[in-house]
């Protein structure tokens, strides 16, 4: 069965166990150890890749990418009683030494580059780039998140005459 198609109405219902595991594909997702498992099998990527359209631009590849990023999720690193799902999560290695303890974070994910395209896919930040440090600062402004610090973090690495430049 498809976790993504829509019944057919007056077909059959989802069984009761598929809807179970389908609640829990987010916290599966979100798991560094689930990643790495996978990426130990000859075949494991290859056949997440197929299930999740990587890189087709049909209309039923867009709903399933939509659907695999809303999947709610639970993040050991951040427990501020925020509702996640698997695309607000950040590859912590990547990040934390930027952001601190401010964003939740997917860990230990393997360093494999078909697992951070499959990630990307889903949505994670996987790379220090404009795209996820404009994501991590809508982050920190939605959660409120006070710190001066963490806002400037990302600028320090264009150095002092970079920013007088700026000022000017």
């Amino acid at each position: 069965m498809d976790p993504f198609t829509v019944p057919v109405p007056g077909g059959p219902p989802l069984a009761e166990g598929f809807v179970e595991a389908f609640l829990r594909l987010g916290d599966l997702l979100a798991s560094g150890s689930f990643w790495r498992k996978v990426a130990d099998k000859p075949t494991g990527l290859a056949y997440l890749a197929d299930v999740m359209m990587l890189g087709q631009v049909s209309e039923a590849a867009r709903i399933r990418r939509a659907c695999l990023r809303r999947l709610a999720v639970r993040s050991a690193s951040y427990e501020a009683g925020r509702r996640l799902v698997l695309q607000d999560l950040f590859l912590k290695e990547v990040f934390q030494g930027t952001a601190g303890c401010y964003l939740p974070y997917m860990e230990a994910a393997p360093d494999d580059p078909r697992v951070r395209t499959l990630l990307q896919w889903c949505g994670v930040a996987t790379e220090m780039d404009q795209a996820s440090l404009m994501k991590a600062l809508r982050f920190v402004r939605d959660t409120q998140v006070e710190d001066l610090g963490l806002v400037s973090e990302p600028w320090m690495p264009l150095g002092p005459s970079s920013q007088s430049a700026k000022m000017r």
